[in-house]
């Protein structure tokens, strides 16, 4: 997993995965792009569901072929409410087709949060 300003990265075999939330600063922007190295090519993913609120420094994790989204901070940076939301982003087998999806969730959380990490365990 690397991070970078406004962009977050997952290492897959043969390919570099980029998840790119963000927004141009008109609108939210929401996609999946995967670079092929060997190929020198970019191919854009088709996503559908109902994508979580747009958050500033949630935590991000890969899960199998999933992205799991934690808490952050909704109205961006300047914003004044933090969630404790979960969101997932599954890939569809055999596909570059994605889907959100907002699972039920038990249990205690660890609260609202922003700028947290998250790493998935074994």
């Amino acid at each position: 997993l690397k991070v970078e300003e406004g962009r977050t990265h997952f290492s897959t075999p043969g390919a570099l995965m980029s998840f790119l939330p963000g927004s141009d600063g008109l609108e939210a922007k929401d996609g999946v792009s995967m670079f092929d190295p060997s190929k020198n090519e970019w191919v854009n993913g088709h996503v559908t569901g109902t994508p979580p609120s747009m958050a500033s420094g949630p935590a991000l994790t890969k899960v199998g072929d999933s992205v799991v989204q934690y808490g952050g901070r909704l109205g961006g940076v300047d914003g004044a409410n933090l969630t404790d939301s979960v969101a997932v982003l599954q890939k569809e087998k055999h596909s570059n087709n994605w889907v959100w999806n907002a699972p039920v969730v038990s249990g205690p959380n660890p609260g609202a949060r922003e700028g947290a990490c998250a790493t998935a365990l074994p």
